[in-house]
C-alpha cells in the first residue's frame, strides 16, 4: 500500500498535498526519502510523468540548494554602497483609511520613484516610493538633516489628525520592514508613530500633541566570507524622537553645514520631555520642523 502524498516546504514556500504540477510532485519526493512508490495524482499520464522526471534532474539540485521567491532573494553590500530607504503607506488600527507617505507634509523628492514590487506588496496594497534618506553600507553618520519644513495651520492639524488615529509609518530596506522596539516591554511592531499624545498631567491638564521628527536607522547585518561577499542585511530597527531642534539663528541656514545643537557629536540626539517638537495651536505661527 504507497504511503500518503506528503507537503514539503522550502524557505516558508509550503507544496499543497493535493497539488497536480510536476514541481509540486519534484518538491514532495525530494523531502520524502522514505516513500518507496508514490501513485501520481489524478489525470498524470506517462508523458506528464516523463516530464516530471526530466524536471526532478534539473531542479532537485536547486531546490536542495536554495529557494527563493522573486523579490526576496538576499543582496550582498559592499562597505559604502548605496542602501535604498523606501517609503510606504501610512495605516492605522482605528481606521481602514490609509494615507500615501506623500499623501503627509514629509520630506519629499522632487520626484518619487515607485519601486518595483512582488506579487505580495501588491495584493496588500502597499505604495512603495523612494526617500530622500541616503544610507551606506558600513558608515555610521549621526544628526545629518534631511529638510526643514515650515508647517502651515491645515498640515498642523492633519499631522494632529493622524496621532489621534495612531498612524504607523512603514519603511523598507533589502525589502525588510522597519521594526521599532520597545526595550521596556521586550516586544517589537512593525513600522513606528506618526507621534503621541502626551497624557494631560504632563502639560498641567490639556492634551499635546508631538510629532516624531527624529529617526535613528539601525541595520544589522551578517558576513560570512566562505559564502558570499560583503555583507547581507539582516534586520531594520528604528528608534523615532521628538525634538524641537535648535541652531545658531544668527547665522544663515543650510541643510549641509547647520550644525545642531540639539543633536551633534558631543550631544546625542534624545527625548527631552522639556524639548517635544509640539503640534499645537499655539505654536502655529512660524513653526519650523527640521527631520531627520
Amino acid at each position: 500500500k504507497p504511503k500518503p502524498w506528503r507537503s514539503a516546504s522550502i524557505r516558508g514556500v509550503d507544496a499543497a498535498p493535493n497539488g497536480g504540477c510536476a514541481l509540486c510532485v519534484v518538491l514532495r519526493r525530494t523531502h520524502s526519502p522514505n516513500v518507496r512508490s508514490t501513485l501520481p495524482p489524478q489525470g498524470f499520464t506517462t508523458a506528464m510523468m516523463s516530464r516530471a522526471v526530466l524536471l526532478a534532474a534539473v531542479l532537485v539540485p536547486l531546490a536542495e540548494a536554495a529557494f527563493y521567491l522573486p523579490g526576496v532573494a538576499p543582496k550582498s553590500y559592499k562597505t559604502r554602497d548605496q542602501v535604498p530607504l523606501f517609503v510606504n503607506k501610512v495605516t492605522s488600527t482605528k481606521t481602514q483609511l490609509p494615507y500615501a507617505y506623500y499623501d503627509l507634509p514629509f520630506c519629499m523628492p522632487k520626484r518619487p520613484k515607485e519601486a518595483s514590487e512582488n506579487l505580495g506588496e501588491v495584493l496588500e496594497g502597499d505604495m512603495i516610493k523612494s526617500s530622500l534618506y541616503e544610507i551606506e553600507m558600513k558608515v555610521p553618520d549621526a544628526c545629518k538633516i534631511l529638510c526643514r519644513k515650515n508647517h502651515n495651520k491645515a498640515e498642523m492639524r492633519l499631522f494632529r489628525s493622524v496621532i489621534d488615529d495612531e498612524y504607523r509609518i512603514d519603511w523598507i530596506v533589502d525589502n525588510l520592514p522597519g521594526a521599532m522596539r520597545n526595550e521596556e516591554y521586550d516586544y517589537v511592531t512593525r513600522g513606528f508613530p506618526v507621534g503621541f499624545v502626551a497624557p494631560p498631567a504632563f502639560e498641567g491638564g490639556h492634551r499635546m500633541h508631538y510629532l516624531y521628527n527624529h529617526v535613528r536607522i539601525i541595520l544589522k547585518y551578517h558576513e560570512d566570507f566562505t559564502q558570499f561577499k560583503g555583507a547581507r542585511i539582516v534586520g531594520f530597527e528604528i528608534v523615532p524622537f521628538s525634538i524641537n531642534h535648535q541652531w545658531d539663528r544668527l547665522e544663515e541656514f543650510d541643510e549641509f553645514t547647520t550644525t545642531l545643537s540639539t543633536c551633534n557629536e558631543m550631544n546625542p540626539a534624545q527625548n527631552d520631555p522639556g524639548n517635544f517638537q509640539s503640534m499645537e495651536e499655539a505654536d502655529e505661527v512660524g513653526q519650523d520642523v527640521l527631520r531627520r
